[in-house]
């Protein structure tokens, strides 16, 4: 039988390319400046928007390619320094989350150009929303309005994508159900959050259109993930592989599980998979 030849691969970030300290280990750079040098793409696949990913460059100067940033709203070519794709709400759509949001009193991000923005008085009680990790990370790279709901309002043709931080479960259902109808895409993620795209966006989406444009055929990608917000790029790669980490719905996605995103995960789906140098047990 013979072995799949695969060209590229993709990460989430949070709970797969990154640890516990929000950090990638040394031996996943190392693994990818080597592919990256032997021809592989090296490529970011996040909720994230741009400004949270960037202070990554510099351990990844000689590595990384390009950025699905947003759930796949937003494509970066690191290399150029290019903006290659930007996906976003229909103005009258945008104006309904907001409104809804503000009703509940749940934390908002909006992600507007790639940058995310956020509420002064939101950040140092990010703890609150069980985002307490994710608040010095938002003190370095947001931008910070004290009236973000006006703001957002006022730019409601540019946003790409919309979190909620919830207080707890039940707020966030009640938030899904207020917007279910809206031409979005919902994903609950990190924390207790609601992830808001416009319609037909996801990672998936984003990584075919980066395919396309560079020339690559999905079956030659790799993916690697652990939440919900990666089920449908580990579904539509030629190889979707689950951190020992993820949760039931991504492994289930997955055609294989790596260790855990704390344990070298990521290396060993390089080493094994991408480049066929090491062994999966």
């Amino acid at each position: 039988m013979l072995q799949r030849t695969f060209e590229a691969i993709a990460f989430d970030m949070d709970g797969t390319l990154l640890n516990e300290e929000k950090q990638i280990d040394a031996e996943t750079v190392q693994r990818m400046t080597e592919a990256a040098a032997a021809g592989k793409i090296m490529i970011i696949a996040s909720g994230r928007p741009l400004s949270e990913v960037r202070p990554y460059f510099p351990v990844l100067r000689h590595a990384l390619h390009y950025v699905v940033c947003e759930n796949g709203a937003y494509g970066y070519d690191v290399r150029k320094r290019k903006l290659l794709w930007r996906n976003t709400f229909p103005p009258k759509v945008l104006k309904t989350i907001l409104k809804e949001g503000r009703k509940r009193g749940a934390m908002l991000y909006g992600m507007l150009n790639g940058q995310g923005i956020a509420m002064t008085s939101d950040i140092p009680r990010m703890a609150e929303f069980h985002m307490g990790e994710f608040r010095e990370l938002y003190e370095q790279t947001a931008v910070k309005k004290d009236n973000l709901y006006a703001y957002l309002h006022s730019r409601a043709a540019g946003l790409e994508k919309i979190n909620y931080y919830c207080r707890s479960v039940e707020e966030r259902a009640d938030m899904t159900a207020s917007i279910l109808q809206l031409p979005v895409e919902l994903v609950s993620a990190v924390g207790i959050s609601l992830e808001i795209s416009p319609r037909g966006i996801d990672k998936s989406v984003g990584l075919q259109r980066l395919c396309s444009l560079i020339g690559l055929r999905p079956e030659q990608l790799i993916t690697v993930g652990d939440s919900d917000n990666d089920v449908t790029m580990l579904k539509m790669a030629g190889m979707g592989i689950a951190v020992g980490n993820g949760n039931e719905n991504a492994k289930a996605a997955a055609d294989t599980v790596v260790a855990d995103h704390a344990h070298g995960g990521c290396a060993e789906a390089i080493s094994c998979f991408l480049m066929g140098t090491g062994d999966h047990s």
